[in-house]
């Protein structure tokens, strides 16, 4: 069982409205209520029953599960800790690309500079042929 949104229950009072009509609104409002109180009543008596009951006996696993629950906390900062070392490797080889066009920008010149003196050396050893 899920959680209604806001638009879920908005959908609900607007078909209750629609069907029960605005009269007999608040007199079922007043049972819903009565209702609501008296089940919530019902199972704090049925908890309280079970835990008088069966106290003693499940006192060994409440402490298993509140050390489960420090073990959870563990292991959720631990992964947290190895999330936030991911990310930053992840920067580390973005900072590195970033650095690496300048490189190849500040190589790029000297290329065509050698490109230049190729097609010059062609035009010479060209027109010597002529």
């Amino acid at each position: 069982m899920g959680s209604l949104s806001l638009a879920e229950i908005l959908l609900i009072v607007v078909v209750i409205l629609v069907v029960f009509g605005p009269r007999r609104l608040p007199e079922l409002s007043r049972k819903a209520g009565d209702l609501l109180g008296k089940l919530r009543e019902g199972t704090s008596y049925v908890t309280q029953a079970i835990d008088s009951e069966y106290g003693e006996a499940m006192e060994p696993i409440r402490g298993l599960k509140r050390e489960l629950d420090g073990i959870k906390g563990d292991v959720t900062r631990a992964v947290s800790g190895i999330g936030d070392l991911d990310r930053a490797q992840q920067e580390e080889p973005k900072t590195a690309q970033q650095e690496e066009p300048k490189t190849a920008q500040q190589e790029e010149p000297k290329t065509a500079q050698q490109g230049e003196g190729i097609d010059a050396g062609e035009e010479q050893s060209g027109s010597t042929d002529q």
